[in-house]
């Protein structure tokens, strides 16, 4: 029998313990926004992942040609040889003589952080299909899903207090003198720091994971190499004017602008209303994902007078409840803002 339905309802870190505790063996396919995602099961344990978004070739040729491995001359030739051979880019690789134990390594790899990337998902559609799911011989791979699982949360919560400390939107620019026994990976981050770069804009040209890229790019920050450019640093100031004659339009023109500061300062305050709605649900989701971490863990939520939980942007600490079920019988989580009227029960309370 089939199992299906919404992540809004039933969260991924469910589905994936319940297949791992029943030892089933099929297909789960996860529809979201931007990508859909194919998890292949065998006796309760994750023996491939695949993304329509993030190809498996593409991405494992490029870190194969990244640790000198192949060239991208052979990879393009094994790329066309593909869909006539009926094999995975992985196995082709292993009959061409590349070590199997890199080439698991890199898909390991690969298939733990496409599923950090489904974890943070909270809308999409999910189902599960009982199938025969076969292993390569050449390719051995079966993770065990409770690690894969606890290993994304832990990510994702690092991820968290990385986020804390830098965005996606941030400009650095290199001020420390370049030590010499900076790792790789450090280097090829440093060469893309220019004063103009975004971090966002780092991770594209990169070809690493916004992650990696991050908490590389706080250890430079950290370490004082590189520091972060201020918002009125990108606008240049204004040259000392001469005296020149004033127009008699220029009372009108000032009183336009002067209706035009009146409506950007109105309108500012609506804007930073929604950055702190913003701001909490990020926090109550990473709150969610401690819950769902220590459930893993303890095998239960932590009762709410264990729970801390911090101010929202409003002031008001976030209230946490267990609500308990009949059918089926169970516990589950609840943490709310108030919102900016900081009453309970109102239509402006944030889940």
């Amino acid at each position: 029998m089939a199992l299906e339905g919404s992540l809004k309802e039933f969260g991924l870190a469910d589905i994936l313990q319940l297949l791992s505790f029943q030892k089933k063996t099929g297909a789960l396919v996860i529809e979201g926004r931007f990508d859909r995602v194919k998890v292949l099961f065998k006796e309760g344990n994750i023996v491939a992942i695949e993304s329509r978004r993030r190809l498996e070739s593409n991405r494992l040729g490029r870190i194969l040609i990244k640790k000198g491995l192949i060239t991208q001359e052979q990879l393009d030739e094994l790329l066309k040889q593909q869909p006539l051979t009926g094999l995975r880019l992985g196995e082709m690789l292993v009959q061409k003589g590349i070590s199997p134990e890199a080439i698991i390594e890199s898909l390991t790899k690969q298939m733990t952080e496409t599923l950090i990337q489904v974890l943070q998902w909270k809308e999409g559609y999910y189902e599960f299909k009982p199938e025969g799911v076969s292993i390569s011989k050449d390719l051995p791979i079966s993770l065990d899903t409770q690690h894969m699982l606890m290993e994304g949360l832990r990510v994702l919560d690092e991820y968290s207090v990385i986020g804390e400390k830098v965005s996606p939107d941030m400009v650095f620019e290199i001020i420390g003198e370049i030590p010499q026994d900076l790792s790789e990976r450090e280097r090829q981050i440093l060469d893309l720091i220019n004063g103009e770069n975004e971090l966002s804009t780092i991770v594209e040209l990169s070809g690493m994971e916004e992650l990696e890229v991050s908490r590389t790019i706080l250890k430079l920050l950290e370490s004082g190499i590189i520091r972060q450019k201020k918002e009125e640093e990108f606008i240049a100031p204004p040259p000392e004017e001469e005296k020149r004659f004033v127009p008699p339009l220029a009372p009108f023109i000032w009183a336009v602008t002067a209706v035009a500061f009146i409506v950007s300062f109105f309108w500012f305050f609506q804007f930073n209303d929604e950055l702190k709605r913003f701001r909490a649900i990020k926090e109550l989701e990473t709150m969610r994902l401690k819950l769902e971490f220590h459930k893993i863990e303890k095998g239960t939520y932590p009762p709410e007078k264990d729970f801390q939980t911090p101010s929202d942007p409003w002031g008001l600490p976030y209230v946490y409840r267990l609500l308990s079920i009949e059918a089926p019988e169970e516990t589950i989580p609840i943490i709310i803002s108030n919102g900016p009227d900081k009453l309970p029960g109102t239509r402006d309370d944030i889940y």
